[in-house]
């Protein structure tokens, strides 16, 4: 039974370790790890160990709960990825959902437009600023370049989202560095780039900001917290840093906080 469950839970601890990291973006990678989640339980659920299969129902049950919840959250950041964009949203949600598909889709590409539209329009706000229209009426043709600048205005969110979201796919198997990616399309997909830079910002998961909290807390203890500011930012900033730089020094960073400081 323990060797069953071990197998079982093996795609939970993958998935867990995947979207609380804290050195890459992780909100664009939930989607997947929550995949291949559900097609665990999904070969579990038939599981000749009724014990198990019973379980591996209630588990069914409460992803199913969570997702109803958060799918908006788990389901946008993939279309900001070249490499699946909404095609492969709609492919996977088909798989899952079969009949009931179309109401997760349909809600999530008009969330993701209507979004688009609010990035854009603070965008074409900076644009007429920095791009001011003659509106002096001796001008004959005045009304004319108000009406043209108006029509591109209109134009260029459709135009900008619908290029990204009919452009071909990157390769999937290609490393890509996301926030690099939209950093080099800032010019050609400005309104896109913005909402990239601000959603795949956000972690997946709260461990890295609670591991800060925690670490924080061990550093600045009941018996040093005279420590200065700059001496807390130093210790753990070191101790991140030789984690980062290699992986033979974690017990090393470990005992930083109470090496260092004491010295200090």
């Amino acid at each position: 039974m323990a060797k069953n469950l071990c197998k079982m839970l093996e795609p939970f601890y993958d998935a867990t370790n995947v979207v609380s990291g804290s050195k890459y973006p992780t909100s664009d990678r939930y989607f997947h790890m929550l995949w291949e989640v559900k097609k665990e339980l999904d070969k579990q659920s038939s599981n000749a160990d009724l014990t198990i299969a019973t379980m591996v129902h209630g588990m069914k049950a409460k992803l199913k709960k969570y997702w109803d919840l958060s799918y908006l959250k788990i389901c946008i950041p993939v279309i900001l990825d070249p490499r699946f964009k909404i095609r492969f949203l709609e492919f996977r949600l088909n798989q899952w959902f079969e009949d009931e598909a179309f109401r997760y889709i349909s809600k999530v590409e008009k969330t993701f437009r209507k979004l688009f539209a609010e990035y854009s329009s603070e965008i074409n706000v900076v644009v007429e600023k920095a791009h001011p229209v003659n509106t002096d009426d001796s001008n004959p043709w005045a009304d004319w370049g108000r009406h043209q600048n108006a029509q591109t205005l209109l134009r260029r969110p459709t135009n900008e989202l619908d290029k990204y979201l009919e452009e071909e796919t990157m390769e999937v198997g290609s490393n890509l560095d996301i926030m690099q990616y939209w950093k080099m399309q800032s010019a050609t997909y400005p309104a896109i780039a913005r909402m990239a830079s601000d959603i795949l910002a956000v972690p997946a998961s709260t461990v890295p900001s609670e591991s800060a909290f925690s670490t924080g807390g061990r550093i600045v203890s009941d018996y040093r917290s005279r420590l200065k500011s700059e001496t807390v930012e130093a210790l753990i900033c070191l101790q991140d840093w030789l984690r980062s730089e290699d992986s033979t020094h974690d017990n090393i960073a470990g005992n930083i906080a109470v090496d260092e400081s004491d010295c200090i």
